[in-house]
């Protein structure tokens, strides 16, 4: 019985004094396959090794959670300016707008949701997101789960009051309710009554943040406009804030960024 390789030699005699058509017929009818296969490699392989070469450190990343955004122009602009502003090395760091996370109507439990969560999962135990913008929705979650630096820790309290009614406060003695197993946990939190613009409703208050509110670069963007016409969020009007991680590993960049969301 005549092996493979015999076989393949036999095929290749015949076909030797055969015209250039028939011969790239024939590679292409038993080879094609093959031949497909070994472009794609070499593309990935191409890719990876592109990605590796042109791949930059972060100076920043800033996750931007639900916003209408997803192409990233707005939030382009600010990566640029950003850059700028902190006058590092363009060719070996880059500030990254993340505008791809996206939740579902049923917040954390569609799949969508689920994926969305595990990936700012990943990123907070990474320590690679070193701001986070969404809604109150979300923001408040990864707020009562500790995520976010006390901004007492960044300003005084002379600044703290200059900017009064663009804070976002969370209440610390609701903290608990996060460390529960309860799967209603979150349908139980969004049904309290609770004023994030206001401190004296609260037993414990800490300012994590900053509301997206008009005036600020966020707010004026536009990016969270439609959640005006989505339903209330704890008794009043759901809005969109940010606030820097606790686990930044690029302190002071993480605050250049807040001063430059939080102005004009």
């Amino acid at each position: 019985m005549a092996t493979l390789r015999e076989d393949t030699k036999a095929e290749w005699d015949k076909m030797k004094d055969r015209p250039f058509k028939e011969k790239l017929d024939y590679f292409w009818e038993y080879y094609k396959v093959h031949t497909i296969a070994a472009v794609i490699g070499v593309i990935a392989v191409v890719c990876i090794i592109r990605s590796i070469v042109t791949s930059r450190d972060y100076a920043l990343f800033v996750a931007v959670v639900d916003s209408k955004d997803q192409m990233g122009e707005q939030t382009s602009v600010w990566a640029e300016e950003m850059a700028d502003i902190m006058g590092f090395d363009t060719k070996k760091y880059e500030v990254f707008f993340d505008t791809s996370i996206e939740f579902g109507g049923d917040r954390m439990s569609r799949q969508s949701d689920y994926v969305a969560a595990q990936k700012l999962t990943a990123l907070l135990t990474s320590r690679s997101m070193d701001i986070m913008i969404a809604d109150m929705t979300v923001f408040e979650q990864y707020a009562q789960n500790n995520c976010f630096i006390d901004l007492r820790s960044i300003y005084s309290e002379e600044e703290l009051s200059a900017m009064e009614g663009l804070i976002y406060y969370t209440d610390a003695a609701t903290f608990a309710d996060y460390q529960s197993t309860e799967s209603d946990v979150y349908e139980k939190q969004a049904e309290y009554t609770i004023d994030h613009h206001d401190p004296s409703c609260m037993k414990d208050p800490v300012p994590v943040g900053f509301f997206a509110a008009e005036g600020t670069r966020v707010g004026d963007s536009g990016i969270y406009d439609y959640l005006k016409d989505e339903d209330r969020f704890q008794g009043y009007e759901n809005g969109a804030a940010f606030g820097i991680l606790q686990n930044t590993e690029r302190y002071d960049n993480a605050l250049t960024g807040i001063s430059y969301l939080a102005g004009k």
